[in-house]
């Protein structure tokens, strides 16, 4: 038996691995204070499982795993040295490669998934198990696997499965690191707006390696989004970056964020000026018909835009719908053109009638 010259952190990340997985070891008796389970040949002073396992457990253990838990212990019990013990656990670890680094990165063991990590070449590395490591968000494990050569970051998708899972300290890792060359930053940049993380936004936006990435497109989407206080923090921080055109597509940013009724996006996109409200007549046309008298006001007050735009069309609105506040905020403009206020109510042709402040309808 090798069991006092294994080196203790190996005893313990082999223990830690039983433990993780203690609730569901046994299925019909509670955890026995002996062996006996693994080897029937085994005597009881070879190894007492109280040291492994919590006596106070009394669930239930994956078959899978106790099956692993066998082999793994079994192999470093009967060696009579560590170089035996690891030969023999790999080939174990290789004949079941197809499941039990999965179940090391479920749980998170880096010294077992080191182990099993052997058994594979850089292909398979890169093809799959990261994709796993990185979905499972295990710092450690993420942290020994970009320190292993065999791993290429730019290879795989692993920031993007860093930003889906909202997993910021991952997502770090791999942005610090030299080799991750060609990611894809609007791609990760959306992901990363859709779910208003704001520390995932910050760390893509100021990554050198995006500096040449146009992000307005994107900027145009977040505007449409919700007005939480995180979507708002995410507008700001688009708003301030270089590589955001607030003008592109004719003002697309303005037209969403009217469009949705965000009126604090609205407010800020006014200030910056560079959206121009005159390219979204159309949306201050729906806002009169939605009646949204705040986003009117401001895009009055901004002055940018001629309320008289398409015939006098937003006071014809107003009018029309019956919108009080509305009507008398646009007659209250002096730019507002009165004269051409028509509309049909009853089949019968109707003119607006228009002082200051007032509103008849004849």
């Amino acid at each position: 038996m090798m069991t006092d010259t294994l080196p203790t952190d190996v005893w313990s990340h082999i223990i830690s691995f039983i433990e993780y997985n203690g609730r569901y070891l046994f299925r019909e008796k509670p955890i026995p204070t002996q062996y006996e389970f693994i080897d029937d040949d085994l005597s009881e002073d070879d190894y007492d499982l109280s040291l492994v396992i919590n006596s106070d457990h009394e669930e239930e253990f994956d078959y899978q795993a106790r099956e692993y838990c066998k082999c793994l212990i079994n192999v470093l019990l009967v060696c009579k040295s560590m170089s035996e013990a690891m030969t023999r656990a790999m080939y174990i670890l290789k004949k079941n490669k197809n499941n039990v680094i999965y179940d090391f990165i479920a749980c998170g063991c880096v010294s077992l998934f080191v182990a099993a990590l052997d058994s594979y070449d850089s292909d398979e590395i890169n093809s799959g198990i990261m994709d796993e490591v990185y979905q499972c968000s295990h710092v450690n494990l993420v942290k020994f696997c970009l320190n292993d050569d065999r791993v290429h970051p730019s290879l795989h998708d692993g920031a993007v499965c860093a930003c889906k899972s909202g997993c910021v300290q991952v997502l770090d890792l791999i942005l610090s690191d030299p080799r991750a060359k060609n990611l894809d930053y609007k791609a990760l940049l959306k992901i990363a707006c859709a779910q208003c993380n704001t520390e995932a936004v910050k760390l893509i936006l100021r990554d050198p390696r995006g500096a040449n990435v146009n992000y307005s497109d994107i900027f145009s989407l977040q505007c449409s989004r919700s007005q939480n206080p995180d979507n708002l923090g995410i507008v700001q921080m688009l708003l301030q970056d270089e590589r955001v055109d607030p003008s592109y597509q004719n003002s697309l940013c303005l037209s969403n964020a009217i469009y949705s009724c965000n009126d604090e996006i609205v407010r800020m996109l006014l200030m910056d000026k560079r959206a121009n409200p005159s390219d979204v007549v159309d949306d201050y046309i729906s806002s009169c018909d939605f009646g949204d008298v705040g986003i009117v006001r401001m895009l009055l007050i901004d002055g940018r835009l001629n309320p008289s735009v398409e015939n006098s069309r937003a006071l014809t609105i107003a009018t029309q719908h019956k919108y009080d506040e509305l009507a008398m905020l646009l007659l209250q403009d002096e730019r507002m053109d009165t004269s051409k206020v028509h509309y049909k109510e009853n089949n019968e042709e109707c003119t607006c009638v228009c002082c200051r402040g007032l509103v008849y309808v004849m």
